[in-house]
């Protein structure tokens, strides 16, 4: 049987949410030396340390003219990964992405805030097609479809922008589901270079 990604997603999103560590700020370490390192270890949510309102005031403390940015996610909300998104580009720290397990769906929008991104040996990246969960008469399922179709085309740009590929070869790929190796990301124009693993890598919880 054939799981789809969006049920391997949730699942792993799910094992995330920790009621514990809710709204706790993402973990930043060195943020006033000449290197920080920020951890994005969560789904993406408002409801985890992964969420845009922690997320900028977190970068708000940062004094350090590079950060090292950490990922380790499944991905998430999408309005929310957006906003983290566009806080990193707006910092003024050269970002260095570090994608040491996986960057799906909103997390690998989120790894295009890289100046670099750099996969570790093992990662995964995966990028797909946004999608919620609907219900309602024919006239709101068409509503939300064509939200959807906005959605799309706003995330196209982000990766437009990094790969310079052209938007038909990228809807392509979104509209499939697809899963990069660190090697598949680095020529697929994801990604700069491959790392070794990293001491720092992420540790679910």
């Amino acid at each position: 049987m054939i799981i789809p990604t969006s049920q391997i997603l949730a699942a792993i999103a799910a094992q995330t949410i920790d009621p514990g560590i809710r709204n706790t700020l993402p973990r930043i370490e060195n943020s006033g030396g000449k290197r920080a390192s920020i951890y994005l270890l969560d789904a993406v949510s408002q409801w985890t340390p992964a969420n845009a309102k922690d997320f900028q005031q977190a970068l708000a403390g940062i004094t350090a003219p590079h950060i090292d940015l950490f990922i380790n996610s499944p991905g998430g909300s999408v309005f929310e990964g957006i906003a983290i998104y566009n806080f990193l580009k707006a910092h003024p720290a050269k970002i260095t992405a570090y994608v040491v397990g996986i960057a799906a769906s909103i997390a690998s929008v989120i790894a295009m805030s890289g100046d670099e991104i750099v996969m570790a040996d093992g990662a995964m990246m995966m990028i797909h097609s946004p999608s919620i969960g609907s219900g309602g008469n024919s006239e709101q399922l068409r509503k939300n479809a064509a939200l959807l179709d906005q959605i799309e085309e706003s995330i196209l740009d982000i990766y437009i922008g990094k790969t310079k590929r052209t938007r038909l070869e990228l809807k392509a790929l979104l509209r499939k589901d697809t899963w990069f190796s660190a090697d598949e990301a680095i020529a697929g124009k994801f990604a700069h270079r491959k790392s070794a693993a990293f001491k720092a890598a992420a540790e679910w919880k």
